[in-house]
């Protein structure tokens, strides 16, 4: 998925001020992605209509970022875990915060 593909799906939500896909270090290869709204509500409409979206045979999961104060008292293994599809991308939608 490009980050205009990315845009296009969660532009059906609401205003998207921001899209971009990480890539991983060694492979290269999509492993998430973080969505920003104009609009909360986008947000909140997006995680509704998104989450387990099938997309090129796997399954999005659509949540807010997390920022890394809230990551702070959980096991790296738990930060990964909530920040990755569980079988590649994974897009997180974040409102204006």
């Amino acid at each position: 998925m490009t980050e205009e593909e990315l845009r296009g799906l969660f532009s059906q939500n609401g205003v998207v001020t921001r899209a971009s896909i990480a890539l991983h270090p060694l492979s290269g290869q999509p492993c998430y992605a973080f969505v920003k709204f104009k609009l909360q509500s986008a947000a909140d409409n997006a995680i509704m209509r998104l989450n387990k979206f099938p997309i090129r045979g796997k399954l999005l999961q659509v949540d807010y970022a997390k920022n890394k104060k809230q990551s702070r008292g959980r096991s790296e293994e738990e930060c990964q875990t909530t920040h990755r599809h569980r079988q590649g991308v994974r897009h997180a939608a974040s409102g204006p915060f």
